[in-house]
């Protein structure tokens, strides 16, 4: 018996956040702007996590060095790595203005940089986007065999958001988001990594954004970001000058 999976498009979640927060949004009554609720204005920093779905694999072929394995000319004889997520840690910088003096609606743009970490060699290795695994070709000891690797360890993040201030404290809003994630990849030899090829995976998405102001200067921001591979998320906090 044949069993049918059903496969949900996380696009039309996406789309559907937007339309419940606009929508909220538009049927709110404006009025004038309360002294309860704050709108942002001007730079601030951003520092905080990011996860980013990027579903990418790597066929790896032998490195010539290692002639003597197994079916070593064959094309991805080595193996194959994978990565299915990224986790980042960003920096980056916002500015944002509100629509009009006493509105509670803001727009902002943010640019930041994407950075990870990783550590050791074959087996050994270890990352936060690091997939080091022993050659599928090479039956030695890890002591003495070789290896291959996929690491993603930077890349950058673009956003477009619109916020709904709700009182002094609160915010909602929507995000546009674009990440670039540069993902490595290559042979892990001899306690060095040899590059084989660097491929740069674009990531677009959007999503809800629900925000805490703790004080003029001061914010936490959380956001779900719904793409084609998958759900990305945003959690990090917002210094504003």
């Amino acid at each position: 018996m044949k069993t049918h999976r059903t496969r949900i498009n996380p696009i039309k979640p996406a789309l559907t956040s937007f339309v419940l927060f606009f929508g909220a949004c538009v049927f709110a009554q404006e009025g004038p702007f309360a002294n309860d609720a704050v709108t942002a204005s001007g730079l601030a920093v951003l520092l905080g996590y990011k996860s980013v779905p990027v579903k990418q694999s790597f066929p790896h072929d032998t490195n010539p060095g290692d002639s003597f394995l197994p079916n070593a000319s064959v094309p991805g004889s080595a193996g194959t790595t994978s990565l299915d997520r990224a986790q980042f840690i960003e920096l980056g910088l916002r500015y944002e203005r509100p629509l009009s003096k006493n509105s509670r609606w803001s727009f902002n743009i943010d640019a930041g940089g994407l950075f990870a970490f990783s550590t050791g060699n074959g087996a050994d290795a270890s990352g936060m986007n690091l997939d080091d695994r022993q050659n599928a070709n090479d039956s030695r000891a890890a002591a003495n065999a070789a290896f291959i690797y996929t690491e993603a360890n930077w890349g950058f993040d673009l956003a477009l958001g619109a916020n709904y201030s709700l009182s002094k404290h609160f915010y909602v809003g929507a995000v546009g988001d674009l990440s670039g994630v540069f993902m490595d990849n290559g042979w892990d030899r001899f306690s060095d990594f040899e590059s084989q090829s660097t491929r740069l995976v674009l990531v677009p998405a959007g999503g809800p954004k629900l925000g805490v102001a703790i004080s003029d200067h001061f914010k936490v921001e959380a956001t779900a970001l719904f793409g084609k591979d998958g759900v990305g998320y945003n959690a990090g906090l917002v210094f504003c000058f």
